[in-house]
């Protein structure tokens, strides 16, 4: 599972988008506009074989997107989410192998104070197959608490088959794309698909600011759906960088249980830089 001789593997990887200005429409709270966003999202990590079967990882990501929306808007400033998580790996045989990913997240609507509402903990677990070094499939089952207290149970599956000599196909959640070997060091994702979002509390008085008590205390669902491509370039045997093109198709801010405070946003197109670096 691990290159023989290393015993920690790490990874720190940081990406920067801007998604451009889109009109907004159809609901009852607002008065329109215009919306644009800048998106922020940090990672670490770290992985260790424990032995030739069994290795561990652990890591911290930061996600935030801010939005420049007109003056007085019931919408959000920007959303975060903070977590940590533990995965581990277990080689069954060469081909079968199981693994389990789970942690907590704080998730916070404007910077609000931390309370055990903005706290949700997200566990994955299942089982990978590889019949060959061109076919990798994963099957299992995620639990995912968010702000509601809920605990839906939604089954999950990736596909990452390499099809032809320098194709690649990546089949999942929540990231699916088509890529192309250009070269040794450089990958062009031909069209790419992501999803970000998530779910959060708004504060005891978020509304209240706004004019809108009713958006006090409440949930609200955020899901947003790239659409693009993307170049990976490694500069080095550790450092890789990326740029990305395309548009936002689908934003919806949903406030749990009331009607029309979900605006439609326009699609609109976003560009995206990053780096990736392993040591």
């Amino acid at each position: 599972m691990e290159k023989k001789g290393k015993r920690l593997d790490h990874e720190f990887r940081a990406e920067y988008s801007y998604v451009g200005e889109s009109e907004l429409s159809g609901n009852t709270r607002d008065r329109g506009g215009k919306l644009s966003e800048h998106a922020v999202s940090v990672g670490y990590s770290v992985k260790a074989p424990i032995n030739e079967r069994f290795a561990v990882e652990v890591g911290v990501e930061y996600d935030r997107l801010d939005f420049e929306r007109p003056s007085g808007s019931f919408l959000p400033q920007n959303l975060q989410e903070s977590s940590f998580h533990v995965m581990a790996q277990y080689a069954l045989t060469e081909k079968w192998g199981l693994f389990f990913r789970g942690g907590p997240s704080l998730s916070l609507v404007n910077g609000a104070g931390v309370t055990s509402d903005n706290i949700s903990f997200k566990g994955m677990a299942g089982a990978g197959w590889r019949p060959n070094d061109k076919l990798m499939v994963m099957a299992g089952l995620l639990v995912s608490q968010d702000v509601s207290q809920s605990f839906p149970v939604l089954p999950i599956a990736s596909v990452e088959w390499k099809f032809a000599e320098n194709w690649e196909l990546n089949l999942g959640m929540p990231k699916t794309s088509l890529s192309w070997q250009v070269m040794p060091n450089l990958r062009l994702a031909l069209i790419e698909a992501q999803m970000k979002g998530g779910s959060y509390q708004t504060a005891k008085d978020y509304g209240t600011k706004v004019g809108l008590p009713e958006l006090n205390s409440r949930n609200l669902n955020y899901t947003e759906i790239r659409v693009g491509s993307r170049i990976d370039y490694a500069l080095t045997e550790n450092i890789e960088i990326n740029l990305g093109v395309g548009a936002a198709v689908y934003r919806k801010f949903e406030f749990e249980d009331l009607d029309g405070s979900s605006p439609n946003v326009d699609p609109a197109p976003y560009v995206q830089a990053g780096v990736k670096i392993t040591f």
